[in-house]
């Protein structure tokens, strides 16, 4: 007699926006290496990668080189974690795009008001070296509305690539297969 069984996967991964999202991460760190000065961005600092900003030159990306980051965050970001969700559902995906689209622009909202902004760190983090360069940001980063709308598109975008991907139906996202 032959035996099967069933068995219910729902810790998989969602490769397609998991490409994706990895593909948007390396465009931006893209940008930031061709396009930002390297005191200007933490992790080419920290990590002492090499760039190729020249203050003479033309921006590659353009004009839109400077809210392009904001859109590539807040897409990548949802992309990669929602791949990896233990229970991929789209109300699930809707979350974790809303977070992310609230943290970009607040973030954003601080270099607004950064006297206040930089006043509520806690001491402990004043001490942090890694922390001073996101303090560093809210000093003297500059608040611009189409990094907010942009970081908004980004996470919507994120969320239209999800939905177009998810592999279940309106509930967990799970494959099953025979053993």
């Amino acid at each position: 007699m032959e035996a099967t069984a069933k068995v219910k996967r729902t810790n998989s991964i969602n490769i397609r926006p998991l490409g994706i999202g990895s593909a948007m991460l390396l465009l931006g760190v893209l940008i930031y290496l061709l396009d930002r000065h390297p005191d200007q961005v933490f992790f080419i600092y920290a990590l002492k990668l090499p760039y190729f900003h020249h203050p003479e030159h033309r921006r590659l990306f353009g004009e839109i080189g400077l809210n392009l980051p904001s859109f590539l965050h807040g897409c990548s970001f949802s992309l990669l974690i929602c791949s990896m969700l233990p229970s991929q559902t789209k109300r699930n995906y809707f979350i974790v795009c809303v977070v992310w689209a609230t943290i970009s622009n607040l973030f954003e909202f601080g270099q607004l008001i950064k006297p206040l902004t930089i006043i509520y760190i806690p001491r402990f983090l004043l001490e942090n070296s890694a922390f001073m360069h996101t303090i560093n940001y809210f000093r003297y980063g500059t608040f611009d509305y189409m990094d907010i709308l942009f970081a908004v598109l980004g996470c919507l975008f994120a969320y239209c690539i999800l939905i177009i991907t998810h592999k279940g139906g309106d509930h967990e996202t799970s494959s099953t297969g025979i053993e």
